[in-house]
């Protein structure tokens, strides 16, 4: 067949020398596009033999998937602890509780709790397991040792409130409440150890955790290092906050709060601030039932005048809380204070003092002797019956 298109050359479909038209249209190879291709030769069709029933196979043991483990319960348990904590005080704050050493290992193992073996060895994360403070929360406490490394819900224990004792009638039962009050306040740092050379001295004899009680206030009050957000400034504001009521009719239990809250969070404190913790503690919180005094003691100074001479000015003091002092007696003259006794929480924490509560005759003869008779000036600045 020759080309249809007559290239020159081309010999047509099936010649030797073929065009790329005449290539496409050569016919396949064992015959002509017209002759059909001989049909296959066909066995009988061999069909798959159908799988055997389900209940003639062989099985094994069922191999399941192992069920993922149940979640923690470490975060609910560590939130529901301190909402019981926060039910068991009037203010709660983590980072200055007396439990935060506590909490600072729940949420280092929060998500792989392991259960505590007792209540004591609870308590010996805290900084300091002896810790009056944490009494009252040894309820939550307990309920955290029951459930924390289990999957056990956590059950707070019924909140008791208990009223301030009525029955602490008479000067014995009202020291044992001040003893009480007064060991709570026994690790306040006294903040101002410059106050004379004695105490200067006696602050750095003072060791506390390895350093001098008076390294430690240096480092942690002075504003002249730390600037305006010093504790020392911050003190300042909540006991003027406190002292400024003396000009609106006198300082009344409730204005001592501002001092109180202070020295609670901060432990840190002065003689003034320390006097109006222990008493708001005594009267407010601890069914106190006697009458308690804020007396202020002005230490004379002399100051030379501009003609040559000198005057006696009062710009430095001490503070002390006096307790039962019998009612119109002579507040200069301490025969006549009937059977009371001093509370001086200052010169004890500051190590210059083996005593803090003065009760016996012979004890506070010999304290108001050399701290009270000697000085002119005394002011009541709180007095609460």
């Amino acid at each position: 067949m020759p080309c249809p298109r007559k290239v020159p050359g081309c010999d047509g479909p099936g010649g030797q020398n073929m065009c790329s038209f005449c290539k496409m249209l050569r016919p396949p190879v064992g015959g002509s596009r017209s002759q059909p291709q001989a049909s296959r030769a066909r066995g009988p069709v061999q069909r798959r033999a159908a799988p055997p029933p389900l209940s003639s196979r062989a099985r094994g043991p069922v191999q399941r998937r192992p069920a993922p483990p149940p979640p923690s319960m470490g975060p609910r348990h560590y939130e529901a602890f301190v909402k019981d904590l926060k039910s068991r005080t009037k203010k709660f704050t983590p980072f200055w509780s007396s439990t935060k050493g506590l909490l600072d290992f729940l949420k280092k193992n929060i998500k792989k709790p392991t259960p505590f073996a007792s209540v004591e060895e609870a308590k010996k994360q805290c900084k300091n397991p002896k810790d009056e403070r944490l009494g009252k929360y040894e309820p939550a406490i307990r309920s955290l040792v029951k459930v924390w490394g289990t999957n056990r819900p956590y059950k707070a224990e019924p909140l008791v409130v208990v009223a301030a004792p009525a029955v602490a009638r008479g000067l014995g039962g009202d020291v044992t409440i001040a003893k009480k009050v007064c060991k709570s306040f026994m690790d306040v740092k006294i903040a101002d150890v410059d106050f004379s050379p004695n105490v200067r001295a006696a602050a750095k004899r003072k060791r506390i955790g390895g350093k001098s009680l008076y390294d430690i206030v240096k480092k942690n009050w002075d504003p002249k290092v730390h600037g305006p957000l010093t504790l020392s400034n911050k003190h300042e504001a909540a006991l003027n906050n406190t002292k400024r009521f003396e000009k609106f009719g006198g300082i009344q239990l409730d204005h001592l709060k501002p001092a109180y809250n202070f020295v609670e969070k901060e432990r840190y404190a002065v003689c003034e601030s320390i006097t109006a913790a222990v008493i708001y503690e005594c009267k407010k919180l601890k069914g106190f039932a006697g009458r308690m005094e804020w007396i202020g003691i002005f230490y004379p100074t002399q100051h030379k005048k501009r003609d040559g001479g000198y005057k006696t000015v009062y710009t430095t003091g001490h503070s002390i809380v006096v307790a039962h002092r019998q009612a119109g007696s002579d507040l200069s003259d301490v025969r006549t204070w009937g059977n009371y006794f001093v509370i001086d929480l200052w010169y004890y924490n500051l190590g210059m003092r083996d005593k803090y509560l003065y009760s016996s005759a012979s004890d506070r003869g010999t304290y108001a002797q050399k701290e009270i008779s000697k000085y002119k000036k005394l002011k009541v600045l709180v007095d609460v019956t």
